[in-house]
């Protein structure tokens, strides 16, 4: 997991993880994209909750280093983050906060939405100069730092395109 130790490697994965969603993606259509499963989210609710997660949590980190909350109280690993957040660790529930609603059901505007929001999130990581492991965000794998928020983003979007795959 030599990745996680920069923010280059960081940087690179939230990019890749991305690229391999719009792959699979690339070859669905709007019918495939809307089909609901028996059990579980569509392919078109996996991707309003990457969208909502995304910016929820780009917006969350900038709003508690402005806070200046400080790291947490009781850090988790960078290797435990990226674990439960690329699923390695067991699906996890979403919270109710970032479930989807059913407001991004076109998956042009879907896609271009998430691909708008994950660019800010690269460009971020690459360029802030933000304390990012003086901050402490609870989710629900933990209170993570700043610089976990990213590891978290990369692994969680490599999940739900495991979970997207599975519905094709």
């Amino acid at each position: 997991m030599d990745f996680l130790n920069d923010r280059n490697g960081v940087a690179g994965r939230l990019r890749s993880s991305h690229a391999a969603l719009a792959a699979v993606l690339a070859g669905i259509d709007d019918d495939a994209f809307a089909r609901k499963p028996e059990s579980g989210w569509s392919i078109a609710e996996n991707v309003e909750h990457l969208i909502v997660v995304e910016g929820r949590v780009l917006a969350g980190v900038r709003r508690m280093i402005a806070a200046g909350t400080g790291g947490p109280e009781s850090p988790v690993s960078d290797e435990d983050v990226w674990r439960r957040a690329s699923g390695e660790t067991g699906k996890g529930e979403a919270p109710a906060l970032v479930a989807p609603r059913g407001e991004w059901t076109d998956r042009t505007a879907a896609m271009a939405e998430l691909a708008r929001r994950r660019a800010a999130t690269i460009e971020y990581a690459l360029t802030t100069e933000d304390p990012l492991r003086l901050c402490a965000i609870r989710m629900p794998l933990g209170e993570i730092d700043g610089y976990q928020c990213l590891i978290m983003l990369a692994g969680h979007l490599e999940r739900h395109t495991r979970q997207i795959q599975a519905l094709l």
